[in-house]
């Protein structure tokens, strides 16, 4: 009856009730054709609630793989993992795994009772680690590293190591979070205490709870006002809980919270398997371990994939490795300088600052045997670094911040080399980004052009309404305010008059700046600074002006038709919102960019400079000493 319940997926009922009269060790048959067991059918069929119902009447199911001949030969903890693959709801597959993984390690040993785990049945070690890891599942893939680490090999680790180094989006500098989005990650608290306990929802904050009223029945301090402080805290504690409970039933908060704890259990887990290749390799020379790392193309696959946690990880394992050639004469610090890694680029900085030696002064680092120096990897255009800016404009002012960065780290007379072609760093910079250049101005041009038309527009409409006023002027050449317009003391007049010169001036402005940016010579230091401001400043005045017209036009609809219709000003007031908010939905991405990347370009790293002490302050710092020397004796 068994085998019929599994050969009819749709009678899970009939199955149930089956489940509760048969004996425990009847769950454990091997099901003819299928090759499997019952808790592997319903694994694969995802139904989590008969495989809680098949776990609690036999754990011993969670240790028995299918027949070596099957297509399920593998634990169901591995099938689960395995769901993926087939069209199956991805939330239902993490339940399974959620709920199999921790069972499935606290029943090891009920089917062959010695320390061999039934775990790995069916399939090696390395190739369940590779399939958790694969599935995105790093924290589970963290715990079951801890605890069989000793039978993955030394050439196991690298791959494993290139999988994670092929995965950028399971770091943060591969997320793609909004800027609210990442105000929310730096705020929200994860712990990975225990990497396979994760997935049990609210058991940490239900243990804080437990442990808080365990407190409040059992307080500790022994006087009352120890007593009162650790109520105080105790309820402060309390609090906290309730409101991080609150804060993850929302789902944008609560699926942040699931972003940042896989971010740092994919460190975790990188951190741990360079910690155990560096036990692995600790009897090899420097010169051996390089060898390793050149053997395999790991630190190419995470400089160019842009994992730049993974690369920090193992530059911090394994320090030697920004001192030497990684791939043939490259070092990782220009391959840093290539792919445009900011983040490797300072930490390498850094350390070479710690050691106190510049490094322009080393072969490796600054001038090779080609005379070439880093500068002109600088003047390389990068492979797919552009594509993450927006524009050909941002992308060649992108490029230019870049070379002037790493011009700047270099002496004075390491700047002007040049290569074997007989070309200095600039010379190459002119060279490679030619094409961007030619790119760039043209969306600039075009860019321009456009706003420059627009505010000529808004010109030309601010300074006619300066000459027909709303009502018109007071026609009578016998009174002294002939040609004073009619409403001159009506305070919408006045909204009317500063809004239109408001309006005039800045659209004017806006003309300027646009032109500006139109007849410039484009040169490659001008999409620096000197552009991007311009464009800047042009847009601004620009929605300050097209702003100032609508309020203009608002006003004097208010008051040739206020008298009569009162809710007029509110209906034109609204109607008048709807370009602005068009204009600035559809122009504002634009502008946040130009000012974030003109503003707040690459933090680069700088070089601490201690100054010298001057003579005053040393003559300051002998008195006090004397002072303090008199008042002891």
């Amino acid at each position: 009856m068994i085998d019929l319940a599994t050969h009819e997926p749709v009678r899970w009922m009939f199955l149930e009730e089956t489940v509760k009269v048969v004996t425990p060790e009847t769950l454990e048959h091997i099901i003819p054709y299928h090759g499997c067991t019952l808790l592997q059918v319903a694994v694969e069929f995802g139904k989590i609630k008969h495989v809680k119902m098949l776990v609690e009447k036999n754990p011993k199911l969670t240790q028995m793989p299918g027949s070596a001949g099957s297509k399920r030969p593998f634990v169901p903890s591995i099938m689960a993992l395995l769901l993926p693959l087939l069209p199956r709801d991805a939330d239902a597959q993490k339940e399974l795994v959620e709920y199999l993984y921790p069972v499935t390690i606290d029943n090891i040993g009920l089917v062959n009772g010695d320390e061999d785990p039934s775990l790995l049945s069916g399939i090696e070690g390395y190739e369940a680690l590779n399939v958790i890891i694969e599935t995105n599942f790093y924290g589970i893939a963290l715990s079951f590293f801890q605890q069989y680490r000793e039978r993955v090999k030394e050439w196991n680790l690298f791959q494993l190591l290139e999988r994670m180094a092929n995965k950028p989006f399971a770091f943060l500098t591969g997320a793609k979070l909004t800027w609210w989005e990442r105000c929310i990650y730096s705020r929200i608290e994860v712990e990975i205490d225990h990497p396979h306990d994760h997935a049990i929802k609210g058991k940490h904050l239900k243990s804080s709870k437990d442990t808080i009223n365990r407190d409040k029945e059992n307080p500790l301090g022994t006087s009352k006002d120890s007593s009162a402080s650790d109520d105080k805290e105790t309820m402060r504690q309390y609090i906290a809980v309730r409101f991080k409970r609150c804060l993850m039933l929302v789902p944008c908060i609560r699926h942040i919270y699931e972003q940042k704890l896989a971010h740092k259990q994919a460190v975790a887990l990188v951190k741990s398997l360079l910690i155990h290749l560096k036990g692995g390799i600790k009897e090899m020379s420097e010169d051996e371990k390089l060898r390793k790392f050149q053997e395999t193309p790991l630190m190419e696959i995470a400089i160019k994939c842009g994992t730049t946690e993974f690369i920090l990880e193992c530059l911090q394992v394994f320090p030697f490795l920004h001192w030497f050639d990684i791939l043939k004469e490259r070092s990782l610090f220009k391959l840093a300088i290539e792919e445009r890694n900011e983040k490797v680029f300072n930490f390498i900085c850094e350390e070479r600052e710690k050691e106190r030696i510049h490094f322009a002064t080393i072969p490796q680092l600054g001038i090779g045997e080609c005379r070439t120096s880093i500068l002109h990897y600088a003047a390389e255009l990068p492979s797919i670094r552009l594509n993450f800016v927006p524009c050909e404009a941002f992308q060649m002012q992108r490029e230019m911040q870049w070379f002037k960065g790493v011009e700047s780290y270099l002496k004075q007379e390491h700047r002007y080399i040049r290569n074997r072609d007989g070309n200095t760093a600039y010379d190459v910079f002119l060279e490679k980004h030619k094409d961007l250049m030619e790119k760039g101005e043209k969306w600039m041009k075009d860019t321009s052009g456009s706003c420059m038309l627009v505010g000529a527009l808004v010109a030309t409409v601010a300074f006619a309404a300066a000459f027909t006023v709303p009502g018109g002027n007071i026609s009578d050449n016998n009174s002294s305010d002939n040609g004073i317009p009619v409403f001159l003391k009506e305070k919408s007049f006045m909204v009317f008059a500063i809004a239109d010169a408001l309006s005039l001036f800045s659209s004017i402005t806006s003309v300027l700046m646009f032109l500006a940016v139109y007849t410039s010579r484009y040169s490659a230091e001008d999409f620096l600074k000197s552009l991007p401001q311009k464009l800047i400043l042009g847009l601004v005045t620009l929605f300050v002006s097209m702003a100032s017209i609508l309020v203009s036009f608002s006003a004097a609809f208010t008051i040739v038709l206020g008298s009569r219709f009162a809710c007029a000003p509110i209906l034109v007031g609204l109607f008048g919102c709807a370009p602005v908010f068009l204009f600035v939905s559809l122009q504002f991405p634009l502008f946040v960019q130009m000012v974030y990347s003109t503003y707040w370009p690459i933090c680069f790293w700088k070089r601490k400079i201690v100054k010298k002490e001057s003579r005053f302050a040393s003559w300051k710092k002998s008195v006090r000493l004397m002072f303090q020397q008199c008042k002891l004796i």
